[in-house]
């Protein structure tokens, strides 16, 4: 994920971006219309409740604002996700706690500059993170590698399944009918509607069996989302 205080500066290929609702670097419409059907993530840092991340450090909300921001996000049955750097996540979770919030209801996007280039990205994330800030590129852009499960991009991506003829009930139909993938190695997944769960499909001839029965979807999805999947 790219993120930026000059969007124009984002590579137009950039999987998911970030970008601000708000503040000094607020983007323009124009600025959003560079990605069209790229996943986006609005960041606040004025406690928008429009936006989906709140930006925790000098200047912008601190701790205890953010705390309230992610609040209110609850009670607008929102999941809200605050961006913070490592050495400030401890004091926004004390902020939370003393607000009754449990943890498991906050997403965390952590900044940590680890001094890696760009093609080199982290291999995992921190516990109970969504993301990791890794570097800031020659002052241009930010990198992140976030979760794919990460609720604001993945209800962002919606896969094209293949059409299906129909299911009489009550077997499934439409969009309760759970997913078929492969992998680039071709090792077959069967993947819950929600992308909860995913079970491996040991053979060619039991996976042709199973798509024979016109009860999955047959779609393709990236090695990354499939092994962010757990085992069901």
């Amino acid at each position: 994920m790219y993120d930026s205080t000059s969007p124009t500066r984002i590579p137009a290929t950039a999987p998911v971006v970030a970008g601000y609702v708000d503040g000094k670097y607020k983007w323009t419409a124009n600025q959003w219309a560079r990605f069209p059907a790229t996943p986006k993530v609005r960041i606040t840092v004025a406690h928008a409740l429009t936006a989906d991340v709140i930006d925790v450090e000098n200047g912008d909300a601190t701790p205890q604002t953010a705390a309230q921001w992610c609040q209110s996000k609850l009670n607008s049955h929102q999941r809200p996700t605050i961006y913070c750097s490592k050495s400030n996540w401890t004091n926004c979770k004390s902020a939370l706690s003393a607000l009754n919030i449990h943890l498991t209801q906050v997403d965390f996007w952590i900044a940590d500059y680890t001094g890696r280039v760009v093609t080199n990205p982290p291999t995992s994330l921190y516990p109970n993170s969504i993301g990791h800030q890794y570097i800031d590129y020659q002052t241009i852009y930010d990198v992140s590698v976030i979760t794919p499960i990460w609720t604001v991009v993945a209800k962002q991506l919606s896969p094209t399944p293949t059409p299906q003829p129909p299911s009489p009930s009550p077997h499934p139909t439409g969009d309760t009918m759970p997913y078929y993938t492969t992998n680039s190695a071709g090792t077959g997944f069967v993947i819950t509607v929600d992308l909860a769960k995913k079970r491996g499909i040991p053979t060619a001839n039991d996976a042709a069996a199973l798509l024979a029965t016109g009860f999955y979807r047959d779609i393709k999805l990236s090695d990354t989302l499939i092994n962010a999947i757990p085992n069901a």
